[in-house]
């Protein structure tokens, strides 16, 4: 939560509720179970419904961004200020780079590698072709419905992905309801 906007001559400070956790990319060593991923997935598609609802935007997921608390609460920082301070990634438009972003970390808990450039501290996705690989493509076992859900959210920004799909999602929300009907059972 944004406490206090302080705006000197030339400098902007903003002041923050200070929230105690380790952020994803540092528990991202080994891909997390299906349930928990979509559980992490679900909370940041959440926030940033919240955060579009009110007009703003977030522009920048990472798995940095994302803090896990030491309760297990899920908390999204930088929204509204990482873009500004590093610009809107993938591609220049923020609400397609949220939904791109929800899908990207849920790949990334299930399979710790990252589909977008700049990348984090996790390894790339490979791409083959021109596009990136597909969840099923590096984790065993993944419900079709998990990876057709992280297909359409990356194909909100196609020359990011490679994919470029008709029935990408269309807002944050449409994607936090996707989000709701996923299993986490295995594929057979």
């Amino acid at each position: 939560q944004v406490l206090d906007v302080i705006d000197f001559d030339t400098e902007l400070a903003i002041v923050a509720e200070w929230v105690e956790g380790i952020n994803l990319e540092e528990i991202l060593t080994q891909p997390l179970n299906p349930a928990r991923s979509i559980a992490i997935a679900r909370e940041v598609a959440a926030a940033l419904a919240a955060i579009h609802k009110a007009g703003a935007s977030h522009g920048r997921i990472r798995p940095a961004c994302v803090l896990i608390t030491d309760g297990g609460e899920v908390r999204l920082r930088g929204h509204c200020i990482d873009a500004q301070l590093w610009g809107t990634s993938p591609g220049p438009d923020a609400v397609e780079a949220d939904i791109y972003g929800i899908g990207a970390l849920l790949m990334a808990c299930l399979t710790t590698r990252w589909p977008c450039h700049p990348a984090t501290n996790l390894r790339s996705v490979p791409v083959f072709g021109e596009r990136v690989a597909t969840p099923s493509q590096l984790q065993a076992d993944l419900s079709d419905d998990i990876n057709d859900f992280v297909v359409r959210s990356l194909s909100a920004v196609p020359r990011a992905s490679g994919f470029d799909v008709e029935d990408r999602f269309s807002s944050v929300e449409s994607a936090r309801r996707a989000l709701g009907s996923l299993s986490d059972a295995p594929a057979w």
